[in-house]
């Protein structure tokens, strides 16, 4: 199998800054634009049987950056996080000495490209640069998928100048003291909404820093949404309502009156948590009881991702005032308002029915979680259950049924003494017209009285054949949730 990609205008590869197409290579590639600041690329591995699975990578351009703490050396490097940056991703970060570059990657200090690549960290620190230099920076949100590298747009051009250098005459430059604060944690964090959090912002310094989010240089702080606070102890804590979903900038200060407050931009990301119908819409007869399904209702994060917590109770409803029942199996004689999502597990199941035919929307929720909504086809059921002679049995069957409901007898004759009759079994809207139960789901016909056992019509199928059920001589007893269709097998 052979990889064949494109060599689009953000692509960079691992032997120079600009990929160059060097020959046919294109069998199946897509370009598109998602939405401003947001690249998209997609590439196919090709088989020799000429198949194909193609993968995507969807890219947000990062947030604004910023180039600060200048030394004769260093410049600390920070951003805002690129949006719905997908897992195994992380960013690159580009110099020029020149507005506007050319930029190249960077091989020094935190900021080189090894360290960047495959992290979510949104700052770093540049070194080995000229005293007294102005440096102008891009950043580009990227995924490294072992020979090509994607980028997504960069970011607004900064910039920053180191500080001179110290000269001979010169006198000796300030340096800290090992009392200074300097925060010492990491410069992000995320949240889910509903859900509580908790973040510890740690610094060094002599006597221990007190904390606080104040505007400084470079950083404007967020309100923070309701229910989530930054203490003095540098504690940012607590649970973000359902709707607070977004980033957030704390400008986080750390300070003990020794020297200069040790200052860090630091965000906050909270995500959603979401109920969802991981199940296709259902398509089937109304009914009483809870014949159709199993619908499954499935939470995750807004990006997607399964959340495996604790148990969690989802509560269900319908957009019908009456008329909708659900179950916890297909013809369960209680019905059940909500289902309960184990602890550790994702998803849960349930079965539902409707005595009015038509469009049917049904809504899974729970305090805390985005609410999931799914609309479902009902038709009106089918009268009652129906046989018809098959090839297998013996003698020449012969069958008569009584009026058409959901408890009705057929009379099979002409099997002989001792015979079998082999049936196809239906379901009908009127006599002699077969009608689909379900076009969604197979339904079981269960059979007792020495038969075969069971019979399954597939979905949307009026008849189960091929597949039969065989009947001695006798009664036999055939049945479908509220249908139950008697065979009298006789001679």
């Amino acid at each position: 199998m052979s990889w064949r990609r494109p060599q689009p205008k953000h692509v960079r590869d691992d032997r120079g800054p600009i990929g160059r197409i060097r020959g046919p290579i294109v069998l199946f590639a897509v370009a598109f634009a998602l939405a401003t600041g947001t690249a998209a690329f997609a590439y196919t591995t090709v088989s020799g049987a000429g198949n194909g699975q193609a993968q995507a990578v969807t890219l947000q351009t990062p947030g604004a950056g910023q180039a600060s703490t200048p030394t004769a050396a260093t410049l600390a490097i920070s951003w805002s996080p690129s949006a719905g940056l997908p897992p195994g991703a992380g960013y690159l970060v580009l110099r020029s000495t020149s507005p506007g570059g050319p930029f190249a990657k960077i091989s020094s200090g935190t900021c080189q490209q090894a360290t960047t690549l495959v992290s979510t960290a949104t700052s770093c620190t540049d070194s080995g640069l000229s005293a007294g230099t102005t440096y102008y920076y891009e950043v580009e949100a990227d995924f490294y998928d072992v020979h090509t590298l994607w980028v997504s747009p960069p970011d607004a051009q900064f910039s920053g100048t180191t500080s001179p250098a110290t000269g001979a005459s010169d006198p000796p430059a300030a340096t800290s003291s090992a009392g200074d604060p300097t925060v010492t944690s990491a410069a992000s964090a995320t949240f889910t909404a509903g859900v509580a959090g908790s973040f510890q912002a740690t610094a060094s310094g002599t006597p221990a820093p007190t904390f606080s989010d104040a505007a400084f240089s470079g950083c404007s702080p967020s309100v923070l949404p309701a229910g989530v606070t930054f203490s003095d102890k540098g504690l940012l804590s607590g649970t973000p309502a359902a709707d607070a979903t977004g980033t957030f900038t704390v400008c986080i200060n750390a300070a003990n009156g020794v020297g200069p407050d040790g200052t860090q931009r630091f965000t906050l990301t909270i995500t959603s948590q979401t109920l969802v119908f991981s199940s296709p819409p259902v398509t089937g007869a109304t009914s009483a009881n809870p014949n159709l399904g199993p619908v499954t209702v499935r939470r995750q994060t807004g990006s997607g991702a399964p959340i495996t917590g604790g148990a969690l109770t989802v509560q269900l409803a319908s957009g019908l005032p009456a008329g909708v029942t659900f179950g916890s199996t297909q013809f369960a004689a209680s019905s059940v308002t909500s289902v309960t999502i184990p602890s550790g597990e994702s998803t849960a199941s349930f079965w539902f029915g409707s005595t009015a035919s038509g469009k049917v929307t049904l809504t899974a929720s729970s305090p805390n979680y985005v609410s999931a909504n799914q609309t479902e086809s009902i038709t009106t059921a089918p009268a009652g259950l129906g046989v018809t002679p098959a090839p297998g049995g013996t003698g020449t069957p012969f069958v008569t049924c009584g009026p058409l409901g959901t408890n009705d007898t057929c009379n099979v004759t002409g099997v002989g003494a001792g015979g079998t009759a082999v049936l196809a079994v239906s379901f009908y809207a009127v006599p002699g017209v077969p009608a689909t139960y379900s076009a969604t789901q197979p339904s079981t016909v269960t059979e007792s009285g020495g038969g075969t056992g069971s019979v399954t019509i597939g979905p949307a199928a009026t008849t189960s054949s091929p597949q039969t059920v065989t009947a001695p001589t006798g009664i036999s007893v055939l049945t479908f949730g509220p249908y139950r269709l008697t065979l009298d097998v006789g001679p």
